[in-house]
């Protein structure tokens, strides 16, 4: 191995970016959270679309019943994730602060 690629190699493994699955830094694994909870929300929010969206026969018995039902019920959820991530937001800017 030439001396200049064995520098090169020895700064980059020094400098941490070779390093893989290290420990995650508290505000990286806020941020990772509040992402994760974000695509909760986004999918919580598609399915309640999709679901508001049916068009559910007249002569089907509590058909259009269920369907607020369901709707209802995935509302309430995006508003509890929606609380999880405020709670979380001010962890982060608690704990993140620069």
């Amino acid at each position: 191995m030439k001396p200049l690629q064995l520098a090169v190699l020895t700064a980059v493994a020094l400098s941490g970016c070779a390093s893989k699955g290290g420990p995650e830094t508290p505000c990286a694994t806020i941020n990772r959270k509040i992402g994760d909870n974000s695509q909760a929300i986004s999918n919580v929010a598609l399915n309640r679309g999709k679901t508001d969206a049916l068009n559910v026969p007249f002569w089907v018995p509590g058909g259009t019943k269920a369907v607020s039902v369901i709707t209802n019920r995935q509302s309430a959820n995006i508003e509890k994730l929606q609380a999880e991530q405020t709670t979380m937001l001010a962890d982060r800017d608690q704990a993140c602060r620069q």
